[in-house]
């Protein structure tokens, strides 16, 4: 399973699963972030997705909150563009 952590409405932060994006699996204050991913992390242990680990993992790790696996798209990118393939 992968989430994606992306910024909602009136800066609210939407938790998706990219299987089934019309039903947000979480949307949540700021405040509640760490709350709602450790709740998912203990129960699905997904695949975290979001644009640039340092928006989101900073405020997660301050609450005690690790995520075992994720992907930063923006570290993807750096990646890619010096890829020699």
């Amino acid at each position: 399973m992968h989430v994606v952590v992306g910024a909602g409405a009136q800066g609210r932060i939407v938790l998706v699963d990219p299987d089934e994006p019309a039903r947000p699996l979480a949307e949540v204050e700021p405040d509640g972030l760490a709350a709602a991913v450790a709740a998912l992390e203990a129960r699905e242990h997904p695949r975290w997705v979001w644009a640039e680990t340092r928006r989101w993992y900073p405020r997660l790790l301050d609450a005690g909150v690790r995520v075992e696996r994720c992907h930063d798209l923006r570290l993807c990118g750096a990646i890619l563009d010096r890829s020699t393939i």
